[in-house]
């Protein structure tokens, strides 16, 4: 069962950010010269590198093996991108700064909204590009794991996909999910706990990719990669896990008092030991 993956795209870069292909650039034009305006300068600018190479970063890196390990199960990798829609590896790209993240300068022109990243990525084609490339395997079963708002850029286009291939067969990796992408995807949502951090790779913050990956890396060759099967496989990933804190013991005035006073005696003794030493001769 070849699995079709979706990964995020990285905001950091090899290729230095080619001239109009900000974000910010894109704000005072016409809402509907935007993405033409976009994907015209995607297409003047140069160098041209593969995606695999134009993205670096820890969540790249797992990213990356992500794409490996789906390889070998005879699936492919895709990258989800406010810049480019949707992107194979071997898709060439210029140096772009532009995102679905909230708080960033070059966040699509159209702003923070579910609403408006979804109708972004729709204009970039990305949901037709999404159906082609289940197709082309065609895959059998669909694995994502995205940030909160590159979610809900391809939520909308991800229920089709449920509705081809069933809701077993389309896994959406998370540690939560914001009300628009529960309202499309709660039924496929594979949670990754902030204690399974502990023995996943990675950060908090890279904790789907890395939930993906040892998916990829653990389940047999021939295993059924559907949600049921990876939500087993992560279950017994958390039993045998550790605490995220360890525990610790409250503290109270009696133990700040015994502190203070051993750093007085301690403070006492240096200022004795600096006054005798300056008193002997020389």
């Amino acid at each position: 069962m070849p699995p079709l993956v979706l990964v995020p795209c990285s905001s950091g870069k090899t290729l230095p950010i080619a001239e109009g292909l900000r974000g910010r650039a894109l704000s005072d034009l016409p809402a509907d010269q935007r993405v033409r305006t976009w994907q015209t300068a995607l297409a003047e600018a140069r160098p041209h590198v593969p995606v695999r190479q134009l993205y670096k970063g820890g969540a790249w890196t797992i990213a990356r093996e992500v794409a490996v390990a789906a390889s070998r199960r005879g699936g492919a990798a895709y990258v989800v991108s406010a810049g480019l829609g949707l992107a194979a590896f071997d898709t060439p790209a210029p140096g772009y700064d532009i995102t679905f993240t909230a708080g960033s300068p070059d966040i699509i022109p159209e702003g923070a909204s579910a609403v408006a990243r979804a109708s972004w990525w729709s204009a970039l084609a990305g949901p037709a590009a999404l159906e082609r490339a289940q197709r082309s395997g065609p895959f059998d079963v669909v694995l994502v794991a995205l940030p909160e708002a590159y979610l809900e850029a391809v939520a909308p286009s991800l229920v089709g996909l449920i509705t081809t291939l069933g809701v077993d067969h389309v896994s959406v990796f998370a540690s939560r999910l914001s009300p628009f992408a529960r309202q499309h995807l709660s039924k496929c949502w594979v949670q990754v706990t902030a204690a399974q951090t502990t023995t996943l790779r990675g950060n908090a913050g890279q904790s789907a990719l890395s939930a993906l990956l040892h998916a990829l890396q653990t389940l047999p060759a021939d295993a059924l990669m559907t949600r049921p099967t990876i939500d087993k496989l992560l279950s017994q990933l958390k039993r045998r896990d550790t605490p995220l804190y360890p525990k610790r013991e409250r503290l109270g005035c009696a133990h700040a008092t015994a502190w203070i006073a051993l750093r007085r005696r301690i403070d006492l003794s240096f200022s004795l030991c600096v006054r005798g030493s300056a008193a002997l001769p020389r």
